[in-house]
């Protein structure tokens, strides 16, 4: 696993070696980033339940002034940042409730790819987004399994999904309301 393009192309990533891990793969992951590349530069990014950062440190190595990552495990994405001037990230270890408690942040683009098995949190992080109005006019990109429906999480506005195998990328467009 490595950053593809930008000011830290070629970094390799550190990640876990079981098979519960499921990174995000590279097609996904170059598809999304052709998909909001004129939005990422100067961004406020948020990588949620970002496990070894590897969306977040893409978003800064092409630009983004800043990436808040937040996970329960922070260790592996630690070890990734090293060499990444501090100023440029915030790392918010916990669960997604201890996020939305302290985060004073607001955000251009927000990622989010919770654990494939706990389908309810999209459900709940999309309506925290809203209820807590840390989205600026911006994206929302939730990264899914085919099987599951995130669509009716978002308020009216433009919303695009976008097919890679079994994963999916759904996209909702905050300036289009």
């Amino acid at each position: 696993m490595r950053i593809i393009a930008g000011q830290y192309k070629g970094k390799n990533l550190k990640y876990p070696k079981n098979h519960s891990f499921r990174p995000t793969q590279s097609k996904v992951k170059e598809a999304l980033f052709n998909i909001i590349q004129d939005r990422v530069g100067d961004s406020v990014f948020l990588d949620l339940f970002c496990g070894t950062g590897a969306i977040g440190l893409e978003a800064l190595s092409r630009g983004a002034r800043k990436v808040v990552f937040s996970d329960e495990n922070t260790q592996l994405l630690k070890q990734n940042l090293q060499g990444i001037p501090p100023e440029c990230y915030q790392v918010v270890a916990g669960d997604i409730k201890k996020f939305f408690k302290f985060n004073q942040e607001k955000f251009n683009i927000i990622f989010l790819d919770p654990p494939w098995k706990e389908a309810s949190l999209y459900e709940y992080t999309l309506k925290a987004i809203f209820e807590f109005d840390i989205l600026e006019t911006g994206l929302i990109i939730c990264e899914h399994y085919k099987k599951i429906e995130v669509k009716n999480g978002f308020p009216a506005g433009k919303v695009r999904t976008y097919k890679y195998g079994s994963t999916y990328l759904t996209v909702y467009d905050h300036a289009t309301q």
